[in-house]
């Protein structure tokens, strides 16, 4: 048994102090850490709540009757201080994104703060099971506590393999595209580009409005076409947005554009939930390795499956609404709460994301090429209209000035060294493959990149080959099942272990 007690210093000390002894009576001192009484002088804090967090079994959140103030107020000067480091929020992320068994344990009669009056942190904690310990019957709760303990740790340990499957290399011969795949993540040398396409990956039928899921890109141009009454009904989306905007109106395409994919209640698919997934994956495999993810979709997919699973991002948001930020790509930190964006003013010098000098990811970054929708803040509530999607728009962003000007240059840097996993991104679109060119030229060079298509068509398939990238003809979710695989099989050198 492994138990890490978490807790705010300047709430509830005591108790928690009381709680790590009945702990220690019952499962052994060695068994128990809380920060204080074990940290020894000198240690590295940081990297050793980490190690910790991660080695235990269940994580006990200690939370009195100011915990909550006191979280709120550390967190609103960790944004105005950037520097300033928050112990307890980097042990409750790590549970989280670790999986841990988590119990919110209630001193001092406190109750479990409501959800919305949370950073989006400490928000996962109220849907854990809390514990009492109450002054009224402190020794009954104390024992009940620890039987508590003891039975989740039971419960979710897992025996350790008996053996460990022969290692896939990294360059052997004849691998496969989801071989290829899986080591570039495992390195974290892979930017995956999400088209629109995803949104139908778990689809056997066409797209309905009302549905479950959202639409690709044409289905949204076919339904907008018919939808205003337009005679000619075209797959180009930027074609029929452009028509719309012309004859009814901008304000009346946002308003069609927000009930269809913002508005929708659609869940993510197995393609968001898998890139989601993918960091704690890793994590078990003994590799810590984040995405840059790039997507040109409007709805908001690819974040809820971060939130469902708890795991941190950054988001990259180009702003195409009316403002003085028009034509800018902003930045939403994962610990900035409520949503502080950022103003990239001046992208080459742009440096806050969390890219390190060898250009290694620290946390999962999700880029929205095309704006859409997005939680920006208070401040930017009001940015209704931030849809790249007529032709004006495209022919502006495209052109405006030059794409060292326009993206973050750590954005960049990274992109132009890495290797390309394109899903559900079609290349006939012209939108997306002027931004290509402009980005990386005519053709990837030095890069193995793979477009994931079950059907492409001959013009497709060129047009993918003439920029260097390789077609792999399979269903996204079938190819992702066998990365899925491929990961289970690589080798964990001894030093990185």
């Amino acid at each position: 048994m492994n138990i890490f007690i978490s807790y705010r210093r300047t709430d509830a000390p005591s108790a928690s102090r009381a709680v790590a002894d009945a702990l220690r009576r019952r499962f052994g001192a060695e068994e128990v850490f809380l920060d204080t009484q074990d940290v020894h002088a000198g240690d590295e804090w940081r990297d050793d709540v980490v190690r910790r967090v991660t080695a235990a079994d269940v994580v006990i959140a200690v939370i009195g009757p100011h915990w909550a103030s006191a979280v709120r107020d550390h967190v609103g000067r960790a944004v105005l201080d950037p520097g300033a480091e928050d112990v307890l929020r980097l042990e409750i992320e790590t549970a989280l994104r670790r999986n841990k068994e988590l119990i919110p344990v209630l001193v001092e009669g406190a109750a479990m703060p409501p959800r919305g009056q949370l950073p989006r942190t400490f928000r996962p904690l109220t849907d854990r099971q809390a514990s009492l310990v109450r002054l009224e019957s402190w020794d009954e709760d104390l024992i009940a506590l620890a039987d508590a303990v003891a039975a989740r740790a039971a419960r979710f340990h897992r025996e350790p393999p008996a053996h460990r499957p022969e290692p896939v290399r990294p360059h052997a011969n004849g691998r496969t595209g989801a071989s290829r795949t899986a080591w570039y993540m495992a390195q974290g040398s892979l930017v995956t580009i999400l088209g629109p396409g995803a949104n139908a990956a778990d689809r056997a039928g066409p797209w309905a409005h009302g549905g479950a899921s959202l639409p690709d890109t044409s289905e949204l141009a076919r339904h907008l076409a018919e939808w205003f009454e337009i005679e000619q009904c075209s797959d180009d989306l930027a074609r029929v947005s452009q028509y719309i905007s012309l004859s009814d109106g901008r304000a009346d395409l946002c308003r069609a554009l927000h009930e269809l994919l913002v508005d929708a209640d659609a869940a993510p698919t197995s393609v968001h939930r898998f890139l989601a997934a993918a960091p704690e994956h890793l994590r078990r495999l003994g590799r810590e390795a984040y995405q840059l993810l790039v997507t040109t979709s409007y709805d908001d997919a690819l974040e809820r499956a971060f939130e469902e699973v708890h795991e941190p991002y950054d988001l990259v948001v180009f702003v195409g609404a009316k403002g003085p930020h028009r034509g800018r790509f902003v930045h939403v930190p994962h610990d900035a709460d409520p949503p502080e964006c950022r103003p990239i003013a001046v992208p080459n010098e742009y440096v806050d994301l969390p890219i390190d000098d060898r250009l290694e990811l620290t946390r999962t970054i999700i880029v929205k090429l095309h704006g859409g929708t997005a939680d920006l803040g208070r401040e930017w509530r009001t940015l209704r209209d931030n849809f790249v999607i007529t032709e004006d728009d495209h022919i502006g962003y495209l052109t405006a000035s030059p794409v060292e000007g326009l993206i973050p240059v750590q954005i960049l840097d990274k992109v132009r060294e890495s290797h390309f996993l394109f899903l559900g991104y079609g290349m006939q679109d012209w939108t997306r493959r002027v931004f290509l060119q402009r980005v990386w030229g005519d053709r990837l060079e030095g890069a193995r990149s793979m477009a994931v298509d079950p059907d492409p068509d001959p013009v497709e398939r060129e047009l993918w080959e003439d920029f260097g990238v390789h077609v792999v003809q399979q269903r996204p979710t079938e190819f992702l099942d066998e990365v899925e695989r491929k990961l289970a099989l690589l080798a964990i050198a001894p030093a990185e272990r």
